[in-house]
């Protein structure tokens, strides 16, 4: 855990602006970071270990094309994002791996209409709300899992919040290492 609070404290004090964090959870096996081995039993273990929370589901296709990512929804809503990696770090916790990302992520509304993207893949999502800035997102794309802890750490955010947001991360790392690995 120590290895994660460095990480976010050189972000926030690196890049002067709101840092969005992404922990990326894998067995220490697996070669791909992303790719972790789930069924349907392992998903619903974990949904049902933050049940108190506001569970939210989507599905649609993905695109991505260079550092823009569009989500089509089968509601007929579109969420389109640019995205670049500020900094990233590979990190073993207890066994697992976990790749934390610092991200510049902001909202969009240029996507380019091509024939190929980079990426074109049927997706679904399931996301949990933990509070404002932090949640925790069961993805599947094309049959690839990724489960990730979603953190907007702002950049004026004093000790004693960040203190909390530490606290937060590690306590939901360990239902989730526990729900799946």
């Amino acid at each position: 855990m120590e290895e994660i609070k460095k990480f976010i404290n050189y972000s926030k004090e690196s890049y002067k602006k709101n840092n969005y964090i992404e922990l990326s959870f894998s067995n220490s096996n697996i070669g791909n970071i992303y790719d972790i081995s789930l069924d349907n039993e392992k998903v619903i273990k974990l949904l049902r270990d933050f049940r108190k929370y506001k569970l939210g589901y989507a599905q649609g296709k993905i695109y991505r094309h260079e550092d823009l990512t569009c989500y089509s929804l089968f509601s007929k809503n579109l969420i389109c994002k640019k995205e670049s990696i500020l900094e990233n770090s590979n990190i073993d916790y207890n066994g697992n791996n976990i790749l934390i990302v610092n991200k510049d992520i902001t909202d969009t509304l240029d996507f380019p209409n091509l024939e190929d993207y980079n990426l074109e893949k049927d997706y679904e999502q399931f996301t949990i709300y933990i509070n404002k800035d932090m949640k925790i997102m069961v993805e599947n794309i094309d049959e690839v899992y990724s489960i990730k802890i979603l953190v907007n750490i702002q950049k004026d955010i004093p000790d004693t919040y960040l203190t909390e947001y530490l606290k937060g991360i590690e306590e939901n790392t360990e239902i989730i290492l526990s729900s799946l690995f």
